[in-house]
């Protein structure tokens, strides 16, 4: 645990929360800030600031978990979709540096936008981008 951690103080009940679903390795929360109702917050609770530093196998449980939560999501609240987002670092977006996943319901007319433009790039910097990130795998 991180003691300025805003998350790590909701794991350890030093902050309120709206708790969904709870085992020895996950938390889910209900944001306090939702781009609609029922947004869902996903987290580990040992305290990791991004995707890059949790076990493959914690990562794992947080993905099966929201999954199981997207789904109840979308049952109870009869949502036309779900957005799963997980930011890492600030530049990303990444709000609060502890690890976690958003799951938003979604309807046609909700008025969410997550959508970013594109660049248009020469098939030439594809292939040499390619070959460098070949290199890392």
């Amino acid at each position: 645990m991180k003691k300025d951690c805003v998350f790590c103080k909701v794991i350890n009940n030093e902050l309120p929360s709206h708790r969904i679903f709870e085992n020895k390795n996950i938390l889910v929360i209900m944001d306090i800030m939702p781009l609609n109702d029922g947004h869902l917050l996903v987290m580990p609770k040992t305290h990791y600031e991004t995707i890059l530093d949790i076990p493959v196998d914690l990562a794992g449980e947080i993905m099966m978990i929201s999954k199981k939560m997207a789904r109840h999501i979308q049952t109870v609240l009869h949502s036309e979709g779900i957005s799963m987002l997980q930011n890492n670092f600030q530049a990303a977006g990444q709000v609060i540096p502890h690890f976690h996943m958003h799951l938003i319901p979604r309807n046609s007319n909700d008025g969410v936008r997550l959508f970013w433009s594109s660049k248009e790039v020469e098939p030439e910097h594809l292939s040499r981008l390619e070959e460098r990130l070949k290199q890392v795998v």
